[in-house]
């Protein structure tokens, strides 16, 4: 999250923390609550995550903590430096990538390479695998999708999947299992439910209904 650019710079640090900080109340304004279903294991990995919504980068803060990294694109990067402060890194800075994973850190990769509609997974690139491979840490896929439900504001649900091997195929599988899993839980359960399995890790804000004592089932 805090980056190279925060341990160059004094004043790094501090700015990061106060953006983390920022983004983590965005998160709780603009959605209803975050769930996460599965666990990241301790020490340097690779997160492979979808990327079909503006809110995934924020959560892969929220999952990866003070040694989590994450690429992006070059030109996103050059428009929005300040994500540096919070670990970003260019899809070139491969060996920066590396180095991180090497010395303990985390980096999150969103393999389809760019924004998708939400749906089955796309194509993907090959640089999640690469790193785990190279850095021979846990590769572990996952999906996030933004449901609007039965809430003013809609609900975040992060699934983690297993280690898988440094292999493209595995990876698709697995992200697309994943997918797969959730998009059908959220079509079985009532609105107003949490999807079974799921657990509450960022409460969010609510809506007139829940001000006024509405909290049954509509």
């Amino acid at each position: 999250m805090l980056g190279q650019l925060q341990k160059e710079r004094p004043l790094g640090q501090a700015f990061g923390l106060l953006l983390w900080a920022i983004f983590r109340f965005r998160l709780q304004r603009r959605l209803h609550g975050v769930y996460l279903k599965g666990e990241l294991p301790e020490g340097p990995l690779v997160l492979a995550a979808t990327h079909q919504t503006y809110f995934d980068g924020h959560f892969t803060l929220l999952l990866l903590g003070a040694k989590g990294h994450f690429l992006m694109d070059e030109a996103n990067l050059r428009a929005f430096p300040y994500f540096r402060l919070l670990g970003g890194l260019s899809v070139k800075e491969v060996r920066k990538a590396l180095r991180v994973l090497k010395e303990g850190g985390r980096v999150a990769v969103f393999p389809e390479g760019l924004l998708r509609p939400q749906g089955p997974i796309g194509p993907l690139k090959r640089g999640a695998v690469y790193l785990a491979e190279k850095a021979g840490v846990p590769l572990i896929p996952a999906v996030f999708r933004v449901y609007a439900r039965g809430f003013e504001l809609p609900e975040a649900y992060l699934r983690l999947g297993p280690p898988v091997p440094p292999r493209l195929k595995d990876l698709e599988e697995a992200m697309a299992a994943l997918a797969e899993e959730v998009d059908a839980l959220q079509g079985q359960t009532h609105p107003r439910r949490p999807l079974p399995g799921f657990r509450l890790i960022l409460k969010g804000a609510r809506g007139p209904d829940e001000w006024l004592g509405g909290h049954g089932v509509l």
